[in-house]
């Protein structure tokens, strides 16, 4: 074995020989404000619920009867949004309106000619960028650009059924709109949503072919952690707010695929949406054997920093185990998709293997 082999294998036994010793330590969730990081004080302001995410059953059926038209001139079919479409042959000029639909694209060899990126060039990870090439930005997810949109162009719109809904009409005035979940969708729930966009674009077979590269890609991943089976939060920090993702998001699900456990399971804390705001009281609660977290804007510092150093959060399982790790908030909190969940439970294992 190499001397990094055994120094990562130290490092991640470790780690699960304090875990262990701490004990799965749980307690009832807390925090009641729901959204995005804002207000003042430790906990975030308050907000309105956001939908529930699309439901996997009625997202499975409908993928299916896409797919069995995968080989056909013309694909009929309703989308997660209850529309019918109809899509002829391999689009040539596609928008995407999410990132992860457009890593989803390119893994099956299409170049998206607009991405919804927030007008931040550096949003999309270098990982789903290098593929996409040249396009040009439509703006923000939520608020697309519909001129821009228009002067693309485009044969095809992907646009996500939770924050498009309002501007979907729109959309569908320009070129034919698909709705293909991607906020607020599980990490399952995204697969199956990666099947329906391999059918709308006529590539079933290709993206299979991906889908089943990616799994031996993340069951590898999964075979490094060593059966650490603890529980675990993922949290966005600003400098006076912190806010916890349920067990339903994304990049919790993606995580407890690798083995562990999410501590923000309490629906009535912890409803389906957005991420719930918590005081440094709620979180020490919750009490995770593990915190993962990200700065917003991968900010140099946030509340969090002043949390770790307070005698009340050092009381906590995750300090005791030495387990509260940064990670980037771009890979974490804004792609979802495919390539997104591999850069996730990468991320975990190299931060819970010391690297």
């Amino acid at each position: 074995m190499s001397t990094k082999a055994r120094r990562s294998a130290y490092v991640v036994t470790a780690v699960a020989s304090v875990l262990l010793a701490a004990g799965c330590a749980g307690g009832a969730a807390g925090g009641t404000t729901t959204g995005p990081p804002g207000g003042t004080g430790s906990t975030a302001g308050t907000t309105g619920a956001a939908p529930p995410p699309p439901d996997l059953a009625a997202a499975a059926a409908i993928t299916a009867t896409a797919q069995s038209q995968c080989d056909k001139p013309t694909r009929t079919f309703t989308d997660i949004s209850g529309n019918q479409v109809s899509v002829s042959g391999q689009p040539a000029r596609i928008v995407t309106i999410e990132p992860s639909t457009a890593d989803e694209a390119s893994l099956v060899g299409y170049k998206p000619v607009g991405v919804g990126d927030d007008n931040d060039p550096n949003l999309i990870i270098p990982q789903i960028k290098s593929r996409l090439g040249s396009y040009t930005t439509i703006g923000t997810r939520e608020s697309p650009n519909l001129a821009v949109i228009a002067s693309l162009h485009p044969d095809l719109i992907i646009a996500d059924p939770i924050g498009n809904r309002k501007v979907m009409d729109q959309l569908k005035q320009i070129a034919t709109t698909v709705s293909v979940p991607s906020q607020h969708t599980t990490y399952e729930q995204n697969i199956d949503a990666a099947k329906f966009l391999g059918a709308v674009l006529g590539k079933c077979q290709e993206m299979a072919k991906v889908i089943s590269t990616h799994q031996a890609t993340m069951a590898a991943i999964k075979s490094k952690l060593a059966d650490i089976h603890h529980t675990f939060i993922y949290g966005l920090g600003t400098d006076k707010n912190f806010t916890v993702f349920n067990y339903q998001q994304y990049a919790t699900t993606v995580v407890q695929y690798l083995g562990l456990t999410p501590s923000a399971t309490d629906p009535k804390e912890f409803g389906v949406g957005d991420a719930t705001g918590v005081s440094l009281e709620t979180l020490v609660t919750i009490n995770p054997d593990i915190i993962f977290y990200s700065n917003v804007q991968n900010a140099p510092t946030s509340i969090m920093d002043t949390w770790k150093a307070n005698t009340v959060f050092q009381s906590s399982s995750a300090a005791q185990n030495k387990a509260t790790f940064e990670v980037d908030q771009h890979g974490w909190s804004l792609m979802r998709g495919l390539t997104g969940a591999e850069v996730i439970a990468k991320g975990a294992v190299d931060v819970l293997q010391g690297h």
